[in-house]
């Protein structure tokens, strides 16, 4: 399948597909992920991109899930996956990648293919703020351009980074989520080597909810296998 986004949710993948006619948002048995346990279609004119698990301000299970090109994003209840709503959204390109959630604060965090990530409200997905991610070489000041996939990782109480894949590239940037400067680079040349198509590209992450979270769940879109990664994510 053409992966796009991976969450978990209650000890269950959910995985977010992309191409047209074949967009699904589905749960995953962990322990064999190519057990699809449940799914749902979307109509063949959007093309799915980033999901997330979330928990509302009403206590309520959801599950979002964005589209490409089509400026929409689909929320469902994160157990049924019934539509709940589908609401219209802006982003910088106009287009959705990734999504992930902030629960302290309720927010999502969003990526458009840019250097750009920006923050949403998660009840009115109103864009509150946004940050240009970039990191120093040199003593110059540089963009990373082409963020996709993206996950919130918990550091403390009140204190997270952002992890984002970078499209095309076999690595994940670790990004403060208050200047946008890239505190580290997690390479993951090795992971996948025998790619055979230019579109096999890394783009999935999702934490596990073990070991302090810093175990990963990675795949990618057209990758035939899934892997459970332990990444150095303290400061």
């Amino acid at each position: 399948m053409c992966s796009q986004g991976l969450t978990l949710y209650d000890g269950y993948l959910y995985e977010g597909t992309g191409l047209h006619g074949a967009s699904e948002l589905r749960k995953l048995d962990p322990k064999n992920p190519s057990n699809v346990l449940q799914k749902h279609s979307l109509s063949s004119e959007f093309f799915g991109e980033g999901i997330t698990y979330y928990k509302d301000r009403k206590g309520n299970h959801r599950m979002i899930q964005l589209t490409w090109r089509e400026k929409v994003v689909f929320i469902y209840d994160a157990d049924s996956f019934e539509l709940i709503k589908q609401v219209e959204f802006e982003t910088s390109t106009g287009e959705g990648w990734g999504i992930s959630f902030i629960d302290n604060t309720c927010e999502f965090v969003v990526s458009d293919g840019s250097e750009l990530l920006m923050f949403w409200d998660c009840e009115t997905l109103e864009e509150l703020r946004r940050i240009e991610v970039k990191f120093y070489q040199n003593n110059e000041i540089k963009n990373v351009k082409f963020l996709n996939e993206l996950e919130v990782v918990r550091l403390g109480k009140e204190q997270y980074s952002i992890l984002a894949n970078v499209w095309f590239e076999s690595a994940i940037v670790q990004i403060d989520p208050s200047s946008g400067d890239v505190e580290r680079i997690h390479l993951f040349n090795s992971l996948y080597p025998n790619k055979t198509k230019v579109d096999e590209v890394f783009n999935g992450i999702s934490i596990a909810e073990e070991e302090n979270h810093s175990i990963l769940y990675l795949t990618g879109k057209l990758w035939h296998s899934m892997y459970k990664v332990k990444l150095n994510i303290a400061n």
